[in-house]
């Protein structure tokens, strides 16, 4: 009992028990599980080699069979605690992109209703115009605002949904950022290995560092497409000229540029590359001249 009381005090005088508590919160069942399962064994071994203590060593072969069958069984909970999180993130990315795709389903049939009306309404100049050059010149008029291209259609068009509603908000981000995201996309059938989840990630990454990096009233170019059954996706905006050191060291981790809130970055590129060697990408870092500037550009392979 005094051994008890005495640990009892060193833990409370000595050990951060707040952190402890912070770590088990934050990791919840791989905690609970490392700690009640760590108990079960030591008070197993403690209980049996005081009961039995001339039977302890002849019998260790049934401790460690129970302390295997402990591992096993941890192992799969783990296995499924990741999983589950993985499912979790899914679903969360679900959340926060269906509801951007079907306002954009919305606005095409809102738009389709338009053209409806336009249609009539070119159909009208027939009986209204007198002669060619009055109807050629109502026409061009009427039609000229529709004739714009229509990124929102085409991001419709993209085979992976989840994606198009993410780029959408990039771009009406930066659009609210006084920047330029200018998106084109080469191929609307994208072909990966990677989840839209990985994508977004992935995507995210680097659209996010080219925002952040872009002055206000710059421009920001972005293509998206499938080459091999991988996706492709360049993205470039104005930046310094590279040099080897920062080829070097620009995908490390903590190594950044920015020079606010450093505790935040060095960590986006790092994971990206993780990501794409794990999946057996490639990353393609370099300049490229754009109209007499020199753009930074990443190239995204996975």
């Amino acid at each position: 009992m005094i051994i008890v009381l005495l640990l009892a005090w060193f833990a409370y005088r000595y050990i951060p028990l707040h952190k402890v508590y912070e770590a088990i919160s934050r990791w919840n069942i791989l905690m609970l599980l490392v700690i009640i399962n760590s108990f079960l064994v030591l008070f197993t071994v403690v209980m049996y080699a005081r009961l039995k203590t001339e039977h302890f060593i002849s019998n260790y072969l049934i401790i460690v069979g129970i302390m295997l069958i402990l591992i096993i069984a941890n192992v799969g909970e783990v296995y499924h605690y990741f999983k589950r999180k993985e499912q979790q993130k899914y679903v969360q990315v679900y959340e926060e992109y269906l509801p951007i795709i079907e306002g954009l389903i919305e606005q095409v049939r809102i738009r389709q209703h338009d053209y409806h009306n336009k249609l009539q309404s070119i159909h009208a100049l027939a009986y209204v115009c007198e002669d060619f050059e009055s109807l050629k010149g109502a026409l061009l008029e009427t039609t000229e605002h529709d004739m714009l291209p229509d990124f929102e259609m085409n991001l419709l068009k993209l085979n992976m949904h989840l994606v198009s509603g993410f780029l959408f908000s990039k771009i009406r981000q930066a659009d609210k950022e006084g920047k330029e995201l200018h998106l084109d996309i080469e191929q609307y059938v994208i072909r990966t290995t990677c989840t839209e989840y990985e994508v977004i990630e992935c995507l995210g990454i680097l659209i996010d560092n080219a925002i952040e990096a872009t002055n206000e009233g710059g421009t920001i170019l972005a293509k998206i497409g499938s080459q091999d059954d991988k996706l492709v996706f360049e993205i470039k905006n104005v930046g310094p000229h590279l040099t080897p050191e920062f080829c070097k060291n620009i995908f490390k981790k903590g190594y950044s540029t920015k020079k606010n809130d450093v505790s935040n970055h060095g960590i986006g590129l790092y994971k990206l590359n993780r990501t794409v060697k794990e999946r057996e990408g490639k990353l393609i870092l370099e300049n490229v001249e754009v109209n007499q500037t020199e753009y930074i550009s990443f190239g995204l392979i996975i």
